[in-house]
């Protein structure tokens, strides 16, 4: 799993660098990571609630475990329930 997360942690990066989020959620993001069904890594990103149901889920990305290409998506909707945005200079 070591070797996932790694690979998923610069494309995940980059991929929020197209985000503002506000300082105070910064602290508060929490990497979580596992496999899928279909034997992909997934690393995911999230900002932690009251209990799971209420964590806020901003970034994914899916690592295939044999060729090594990650896949990154990140919920738009999400990041403005936490208070952020695409940054202006974003394309």
């Amino acid at each position: 799993m070591a070797a996932i997360k790694e690979r998923a942690r610069e494309p995940l990066r980059e991929a929020l660098a197209a985000y503002r989020l506000p300082e105070a959620v910064k602290p508060l993001l929490t990497a979580g990571s596992g496999f899928t069904e279909s034997d992909e890594g997934i690393v995911e990103i999230y900002v932690a609630g009251e209990g799971p149901a209420d964590a806020v889920y901003l970034a994914r990305a899916l690592v295939d475990r044999y060729s090594g290409r990650v896949v990154v998506s990140v919920d738009d909707d999400a990041v403005r329930r936490v208070g952020g945005g695409a940054r202006p200079d974003a394309s």
